[in-house]
Protein backbone atom coordinates (compact mmCIF):
# COMPACT_ATOMS: atom_id res chain seq x y z
CA UNK A 1 0.00 0.00 0.00
CA UNK A 2 1.73 3.38 -1.01
CA UNK A 3 1.07 6.46 1.02
CA UNK A 4 1.50 9.62 0.22
CA UNK A 5 3.75 12.85 2.59
CA UNK A 6 1.69 15.11 4.02
CA UNK A 7 3.36 18.55 3.51
CA UNK A 8 2.65 21.47 6.45
CA UNK A 9 1.18 23.62 3.09
CA UNK A 10 -1.83 21.37 3.67
CA UNK A 11 -2.83 21.48 6.47
CA UNK A 12 -4.84 24.46 6.77
CA UNK A 13 -6.18 22.80 11.11
CA UNK A 14 -6.13 20.22 13.14
CA UNK A 15 -8.29 19.11 16.05
CA UNK A 16 -6.94 17.70 18.56
CA UNK A 17 -8.65 14.73 19.25
CA UNK A 18 -7.79 13.62 16.15
CA UNK A 19 -4.32 13.19 17.71
CA UNK A 20 -3.42 9.80 19.15
CA UNK A 21 -0.42 7.82 20.40
CA UNK A 22 3.24 9.07 20.95
CA UNK A 23 4.67 12.05 19.99
CA UNK A 24 9.03 12.30 19.76
CA UNK A 25 10.48 14.98 20.46
CA UNK A 26 9.84 18.44 19.91
CA UNK A 27 12.23 22.09 19.52
CA UNK A 28 11.18 24.19 21.76
CA UNK A 29 13.75 26.88 21.15
CA UNK A 30 11.28 28.88 19.46
CA UNK A 31 8.81 29.21 22.18
CA UNK A 32 8.04 32.94 23.40
CA UNK A 33 6.37 34.43 26.26
CA UNK A 34 8.19 32.10 29.11
CA UNK A 35 9.57 33.40 32.43
CA UNK A 36 13.50 33.67 32.78
CA UNK A 37 14.98 30.18 33.41
CA UNK A 38 14.73 30.01 37.07
CA UNK A 39 11.92 32.49 37.83
CA UNK A 40 8.61 30.53 37.59
CA UNK A 41 9.09 28.96 41.07
CA UNK A 42 11.98 30.99 43.34
CA UNK A 43 13.59 27.71 45.13
CA UNK A 44 15.70 28.85 48.50
CA UNK A 45 15.72 27.06 51.65
CA UNK A 46 14.84 29.97 53.84
CA UNK A 47 11.14 32.13 53.48
CA UNK A 48 11.26 35.63 51.77
CA UNK A 49 11.72 38.64 53.49
CA UNK A 50 10.08 42.57 52.85
CA UNK A 51 13.57 43.16 51.36
CA UNK A 52 13.39 40.76 49.31
CA UNK A 53 12.95 42.43 45.87
CA UNK A 54 11.82 40.02 42.69
CA UNK A 55 12.84 41.01 39.20
CA UNK A 56 9.38 39.24 38.24
CA UNK A 57 7.44 42.09 40.36
CA UNK A 58 4.02 41.02 41.68
CA UNK A 59 3.21 37.49 41.34
CA UNK A 60 6.52 35.89 41.70
CA UNK A 61 6.16 32.59 43.43
CA UNK A 62 8.92 31.90 46.34
CA UNK A 63 9.36 27.87 47.38
CA UNK A 64 10.83 27.39 50.93
CA UNK A 65 12.54 24.26 49.62
CA UNK A 66 13.35 22.89 53.39
CA UNK A 67 9.39 23.74 54.99
CA UNK A 68 7.60 23.35 52.17
CA UNK A 69 5.81 26.79 52.21
CA UNK A 70 5.00 28.48 49.40
CA UNK A 71 4.93 32.66 48.69
CA UNK A 72 3.29 34.90 46.41
CA UNK A 73 4.62 38.62 45.98
CA UNK A 74 1.53 40.78 46.15
CA UNK A 75 3.29 44.06 46.80
CA UNK A 76 6.72 44.40 44.83
CA UNK A 77 7.68 48.07 46.31
CA UNK A 78 11.43 48.31 46.32
CA UNK A 79 12.76 47.00 50.15
CA UNK A 80 9.00 46.98 51.54
CA UNK A 81 7.53 43.72 49.39
CA UNK A 82 4.33 42.05 50.69
CA UNK A 83 4.84 37.96 50.42
CA UNK A 84 1.41 36.15 51.22
CA UNK A 85 1.29 32.40 51.78
CA UNK A 86 -0.74 30.55 49.19
CA UNK A 87 -2.55 29.22 51.79
CA UNK A 88 -4.12 32.58 53.18
CA UNK A 89 -2.36 32.27 56.89
CA UNK A 90 0.57 34.17 56.82
CA UNK A 91 2.24 36.92 55.35
CA UNK A 92 5.62 38.37 54.99
CA UNK A 93 6.04 42.53 55.10
CA UNK A 94 7.36 45.42 56.37
CA UNK A 95 6.45 45.88 60.52
CA UNK A 96 5.76 49.02 61.87
CA UNK A 97 7.62 50.44 64.83
CA UNK A 98 7.50 53.79 66.46
CA UNK A 99 11.34 53.78 66.48
CA UNK A 100 12.72 54.72 63.08
CA UNK A 101 16.10 53.09 61.88
CA UNK A 102 16.97 55.51 58.98
CA UNK A 103 15.72 59.43 59.23
CA UNK A 104 14.74 61.86 61.93
CA UNK A 105 11.84 64.33 60.45
CA UNK A 106 11.58 68.11 61.65
CA UNK A 107 7.91 68.94 60.69
CA UNK A 108 6.33 72.62 60.56
CA UNK A 109 7.16 75.25 63.34
CA UNK A 110 7.85 78.57 63.77
CA UNK A 111 10.42 81.10 64.25
CA UNK A 112 8.59 82.49 67.79
CA UNK A 113 11.27 84.96 68.66
CA UNK A 114 12.58 88.05 66.57
CA UNK A 115 9.82 90.21 64.59
CA UNK A 116 6.71 89.49 63.13
CA UNK A 117 5.64 85.27 63.92
CA UNK A 118 6.33 83.35 60.45
CA UNK A 119 4.69 79.99 59.99
CA UNK A 120 6.70 77.51 58.38
CA UNK A 121 5.78 74.45 55.72
CA UNK A 122 9.33 72.67 55.85
CA UNK A 123 9.11 69.01 55.91
CA UNK A 124 12.74 68.50 57.08
CA UNK A 125 15.23 64.87 57.84
CA UNK A 126 18.20 64.42 58.74
CA UNK A 127 20.03 60.58 58.44
CA UNK A 128 20.69 58.73 61.97
CA UNK A 129 23.19 57.18 60.60
CA UNK A 130 25.33 60.00 59.19
CA UNK A 131 23.55 63.11 60.93
CA UNK A 132 24.69 65.84 59.71
CA UNK A 133 22.29 69.15 58.85
CA UNK A 134 18.54 68.46 57.93
CA UNK A 135 18.15 68.82 54.48
CA UNK A 136 14.32 69.83 53.00
CA UNK A 137 12.52 67.31 51.14
CA UNK A 138 8.41 68.46 51.03
CA UNK A 139 6.49 71.16 52.13
CA UNK A 140 2.87 71.00 54.15
CA UNK A 141 0.00 72.57 52.89
CA UNK A 142 0.56 75.34 54.78
CA UNK A 143 2.88 76.92 57.21
CA UNK A 144 1.56 74.98 60.45
CA UNK A 145 3.45 75.38 64.30
CA UNK A 146 2.28 72.95 66.80
CA UNK A 147 1.22 69.96 64.39
CA UNK A 148 0.98 66.19 66.00
CA UNK A 149 3.39 64.06 64.52
CA UNK A 150 2.04 60.12 63.42
CA UNK A 151 3.83 57.63 61.30
CA UNK A 152 2.55 54.52 59.60
CA UNK A 153 4.73 51.87 57.64
CA UNK A 154 5.37 54.09 54.35
CA UNK A 155 4.25 57.59 55.44
CA UNK A 156 4.62 60.32 57.99
CA UNK A 157 1.84 62.29 59.39
CA UNK A 158 0.92 65.95 60.58
CA UNK A 159 -2.63 66.67 62.08
CA UNK A 160 -4.23 70.20 63.42
CA UNK A 161 -1.77 72.91 64.25
CA UNK A 162 -2.04 76.86 64.32
CA UNK A 163 -0.58 78.95 61.47
CA UNK A 164 -2.61 82.45 62.92
CA UNK A 165 -5.50 80.67 62.65
CA UNK A 166 -6.47 77.04 63.50
CA UNK A 167 -5.09 74.22 61.10
CA UNK A 168 -7.95 71.56 60.89
CA UNK A 169 -6.18 68.80 58.21
CA UNK A 170 -4.82 66.02 58.82
CA UNK A 171 -1.55 65.54 56.13
CA UNK A 172 0.53 62.64 54.72
CA UNK A 173 3.52 62.33 52.86
CA UNK A 174 4.96 59.25 51.53
CA UNK A 175 8.52 58.58 53.01
CA UNK A 176 10.31 57.55 50.00
CA UNK A 177 8.88 60.15 47.18
CA UNK A 178 10.09 62.93 48.84
CA UNK A 179 6.98 64.86 47.43
CA UNK A 180 4.83 67.55 49.28
CA UNK A 181 2.01 66.29 51.71
CA UNK A 182 -1.20 65.71 50.96
CA UNK A 183 -5.01 66.00 52.44
CA UNK A 184 -6.07 63.05 54.43
CA UNK A 185 -9.29 64.42 55.95
CA UNK A 186 -9.80 66.43 59.18
CA UNK A 187 -9.49 66.73 63.19
CA UNK A 188 -12.60 66.13 64.80
CA UNK A 189 -12.24 69.81 66.37
CA UNK A 190 -10.14 71.92 64.64
CA UNK A 191 -10.03 74.50 67.47
CA UNK A 192 -7.93 72.03 69.87
CA UNK A 193 -4.31 72.60 69.92
CA UNK A 194 -1.13 71.68 71.05
CA UNK A 195 -2.19 68.48 72.05
CA UNK A 196 -0.14 65.66 71.48
CA UNK A 197 0.57 63.17 68.97
CA UNK A 198 0.68 59.17 68.90
CA UNK A 199 1.09 56.31 66.48
CA UNK A 200 -0.33 52.78 66.40
CA UNK A 201 0.33 50.80 63.15
CA UNK A 202 -3.00 51.46 62.23
CA UNK A 203 -4.08 54.86 63.45
CA UNK A 204 -2.69 58.18 64.38
CA UNK A 205 -3.81 59.15 67.87
CA UNK A 206 -4.03 62.68 69.44
CA UNK A 207 -4.17 63.70 73.51
CA UNK A 208 -5.51 66.89 75.47
CA UNK A 209 -5.51 69.87 73.91
CA UNK A 210 -6.55 73.49 74.34
CA UNK A 211 -9.69 74.71 72.43
CA UNK A 212 -9.13 77.96 71.25
CA UNK A 213 -12.56 79.55 70.79
CA UNK A 214 -13.47 79.23 74.78
CA UNK A 215 -10.13 78.95 76.20
CA UNK A 216 -10.68 75.99 77.84
CA UNK A 217 -8.64 72.44 77.80
CA UNK A 218 -9.76 69.52 75.75
CA UNK A 219 -9.89 66.64 77.94
CA UNK A 220 -9.90 63.66 75.14
CA UNK A 221 -8.50 60.88 72.86
CA UNK A 222 -8.92 61.26 69.45
CA UNK A 223 -7.90 58.86 66.18
CA UNK A 224 -7.99 58.91 62.59
CA UNK A 225 -7.18 55.55 60.61
CA UNK A 226 -4.78 55.81 57.85
CA UNK A 227 -5.84 53.38 55.18
CA UNK A 228 -9.32 55.66 54.64
CA UNK A 229 -9.40 59.59 54.16
CA UNK A 230 -11.78 59.58 57.70
CA UNK A 231 -11.70 62.16 59.90
CA UNK A 232 -10.78 62.14 63.29
CA UNK A 233 -13.13 61.24 66.20
CA UNK A 234 -12.91 61.17 70.00
CA UNK A 235 -12.29 57.91 71.43
CA UNK A 236 -11.92 58.27 75.25
CA UNK A 237 -11.30 60.45 78.27
CA UNK A 238 -7.94 61.23 80.05
CA UNK A 239 -7.76 60.78 83.51
CA UNK A 240 -6.69 64.55 84.72
CA UNK A 241 -10.29 66.01 85.08
CA UNK A 242 -10.56 68.97 82.66
CA UNK A 243 -7.93 68.29 80.13
CA UNK A 244 -4.74 69.77 79.83
CA UNK A 245 -2.03 70.26 76.65
CA UNK A 246 1.84 70.88 76.01
CA UNK A 247 2.37 67.76 76.82
CA UNK A 248 4.29 64.85 75.77
CA UNK A 249 3.63 61.64 74.07
CA UNK A 250 4.74 58.25 73.88
CA UNK A 251 3.62 55.24 71.82
CA UNK A 252 4.24 51.65 72.00
CA UNK A 253 2.92 48.58 70.70
CA UNK A 254 0.33 48.14 73.20
CA UNK A 255 0.04 51.92 74.36
CA UNK A 256 -0.19 55.11 74.65
CA UNK A 257 1.24 57.66 77.33
CA UNK A 258 0.67 61.27 78.40
CA UNK A 259 3.47 63.24 80.36
CA UNK A 260 2.96 66.42 82.20
CA UNK A 261 1.67 69.24 80.90
CA UNK A 262 -0.30 72.53 81.25
CA UNK A 263 -3.81 73.11 82.63
CA UNK A 264 -5.33 76.17 81.83
CA UNK A 265 -8.14 75.75 84.56
CA UNK A 266 -5.99 75.91 87.27
CA UNK A 267 -5.52 79.00 89.41
CA UNK A 268 -1.58 80.83 88.25
CA UNK A 269 1.34 78.98 89.79
CA UNK A 270 -0.06 75.83 89.51
CA UNK A 271 -1.08 75.11 86.16
CA UNK A 272 2.27 72.59 85.37
CA UNK A 273 1.39 68.90 86.16
CA UNK A 274 3.92 65.98 86.84
CA UNK A 275 1.22 63.29 85.97
CA UNK A 276 1.80 60.31 83.70
CA UNK A 277 -1.28 58.54 81.94
CA UNK A 278 -1.24 55.51 79.89
CA UNK A 279 -4.46 53.94 77.67
CA UNK A 280 -4.83 51.01 75.64
CA UNK A 281 -5.28 51.56 71.89
CA UNK A 282 -6.43 47.48 71.32
CA UNK A 283 -10.04 48.75 73.18
CA UNK A 284 -9.46 52.73 73.74
CA UNK A 285 -10.49 52.77 76.93
CA UNK A 286 -10.25 55.87 79.05
CA UNK A 287 -6.63 56.39 80.12
CA UNK A 288 -5.62 55.97 84.03
CA UNK A 289 -2.75 57.03 85.96
CA UNK A 290 0.35 55.49 86.01
CA UNK A 291 2.90 57.43 87.35
CA UNK A 292 4.39 60.94 87.73
CA UNK A 293 7.27 62.46 86.28
CA UNK A 294 10.29 64.06 89.02
CA UNK A 295 8.81 67.03 88.77
CA UNK A 296 6.20 68.83 87.16
CA UNK A 297 6.72 70.73 83.83
CA UNK A 298 4.75 71.44 80.21
CA UNK A 299 5.71 72.64 77.23
CA UNK A 300 8.12 69.80 77.21
CA UNK A 301 9.26 66.81 74.93
CA UNK A 302 9.76 63.67 73.83
CA UNK A 303 10.46 60.41 72.36
CA UNK A 304 10.64 56.77 73.80
CA UNK A 305 12.43 53.53 72.91
CA UNK A 306 10.25 49.97 73.46
CA UNK A 307 11.14 50.04 77.16
CA UNK A 308 11.22 53.63 78.51
CA UNK A 309 9.88 56.90 77.90
CA UNK A 310 11.99 60.03 77.90
CA UNK A 311 11.21 63.95 78.58
CA UNK A 312 13.43 66.61 77.65
CA UNK A 313 13.37 70.22 78.45
CA UNK A 314 10.30 72.57 79.20
CA UNK A 315 9.16 74.88 81.29
CA UNK A 316 7.81 74.97 85.07
CA UNK A 317 6.12 78.24 84.96
CA UNK A 318 8.56 78.58 88.89
CA UNK A 319 11.90 79.20 90.03
CA UNK A 320 13.22 76.87 87.43
CA UNK A 321 11.14 78.07 84.31
CA UNK A 322 13.15 76.38 81.47
CA UNK A 323 14.35 73.04 82.09
CA UNK A 324 17.71 71.36 80.84
CA UNK A 325 16.64 67.91 82.53
CA UNK A 326 16.12 64.71 80.63
CA UNK A 327 13.52 62.46 82.77
CA UNK A 328 13.17 58.77 82.19
CA UNK A 329 10.64 56.65 82.75
CA UNK A 330 10.22 52.51 82.36
CA UNK A 331 7.06 51.54 81.04
CA UNK A 332 7.69 47.79 82.79
CA UNK A 333 7.24 48.98 86.50
CA UNK A 334 6.17 52.43 85.94
CA UNK A 335 5.63 54.43 89.10
CA UNK A 336 7.41 57.54 89.26
CA UNK A 337 10.20 58.85 86.63
CA UNK A 338 13.99 59.23 87.32
CA UNK A 339 15.75 62.54 86.80
CA UNK A 340 18.38 61.19 84.50
CA UNK A 341 20.25 63.48 82.13
CA UNK A 342 20.57 66.90 80.95
CA UNK A 343 20.29 68.85 77.86
CA UNK A 344 23.41 71.21 76.79
CA UNK A 345 21.22 74.12 78.48
CA UNK A 346 17.69 74.83 79.83
CA UNK A 347 15.36 74.91 76.69
CA UNK A 348 11.60 74.64 76.03
CA UNK A 349 9.46 73.54 72.71
CA UNK A 350 11.74 71.33 70.89
CA UNK A 351 10.60 68.85 68.34
CA UNK A 352 11.81 65.20 68.70
CA UNK A 353 12.47 62.25 66.92
CA UNK A 354 13.78 58.62 68.06
CA UNK A 355 15.71 55.99 66.93
CA UNK A 356 15.81 52.12 68.09
CA UNK A 357 19.43 53.78 70.54
CA UNK A 358 18.90 57.42 70.81
CA UNK A 359 16.13 60.32 71.40
CA UNK A 360 16.78 63.72 69.26
CA UNK A 361 15.71 67.36 70.85
CA UNK A 362 15.23 69.07 68.11
CA UNK A 363 15.20 73.25 67.81
CA UNK A 364 13.60 74.89 70.68
CA UNK A 365 13.98 77.87 72.92
CA UNK A 366 17.50 78.47 74.56
CA UNK A 367 17.30 80.39 77.72
CA UNK A 368 20.50 82.62 77.31
CA UNK A 369 18.73 85.02 74.92
CA UNK A 370 15.05 83.52 74.88
CA UNK A 371 16.32 82.58 71.06
CA UNK A 372 15.01 79.86 68.33
CA UNK A 373 17.55 77.35 68.09
CA UNK A 374 18.95 75.20 65.05
CA UNK A 375 20.73 72.70 66.52
CA UNK A 376 19.70 68.75 66.69
CA UNK A 377 20.52 66.92 69.93
CA UNK A 378 21.64 63.29 70.36
CA UNK A 379 21.54 61.26 73.68
CA UNK A 380 22.08 57.54 74.06
CA UNK A 381 18.75 55.27 75.75
CA UNK A 382 21.27 53.68 77.31
CA UNK A 383 23.72 56.44 78.84
CA UNK A 384 23.21 57.77 81.89
CA UNK A 385 26.60 60.12 81.78
CA UNK A 386 24.78 63.29 80.76
CA UNK A 387 26.52 62.44 76.99
CA UNK A 388 24.25 64.91 75.26
CA UNK A 389 26.03 65.21 71.46
CA UNK A 390 25.21 68.31 68.95
CA UNK A 391 25.10 66.21 65.87
CA UNK A 392 23.36 68.64 63.32
CA UNK A 393 21.38 71.54 62.17
CA UNK A 394 17.85 72.25 60.99
CA UNK A 395 17.74 74.25 57.22
CA UNK A 396 16.64 77.16 59.84
CA UNK A 397 15.99 78.19 63.73
CA UNK A 398 12.69 76.52 64.70
CA UNK A 399 10.37 75.80 67.51
CA UNK A 400 6.82 74.46 67.88
CA UNK A 401 8.03 71.58 65.66
CA UNK A 402 6.35 68.55 65.43
CA UNK A 403 7.17 65.40 67.43
CA UNK A 404 7.81 61.77 66.83
CA UNK A 405 7.98 61.10 63.57
CA UNK A 406 10.67 58.93 62.36
CA UNK A 407 11.27 56.54 58.98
Amino acid sequence: MSSTKIQDTVIESLDASKLTGTFGAIDGSSLTNLPPSGEIIMKYTVDPAADTNPATGVGTLWLNTETGKMYVCTDATADANVWNSVSGSEEIGPVWAYQGTEYGYAVGGNNRVGGPQVFFDDIARFSFASHGPASDVGNLLTGNTGANGHKSIDKGWASSGYNGGLVSTIQNFTWDSQTNATDHGAVSLPNIMPSAGHSTDTYGYTSGGWHFTNSVNYDKWTKFPYASQTDSTAVADLNFSGGFYQHTGWSTDTDLYTAGGYDYGAPAGSRYISQIEKMQPASDNNSSVCGNMSAKSGYNSGNNSTTHGFVHGGYDGGGNYYLSRIEKFTFASEGTATNWSSLALPSYDHGSTQSTTHGYAIGGVEITWAWTMTEIYQYSYSSESNAVVDVGDLTRCMTGISDCIAK
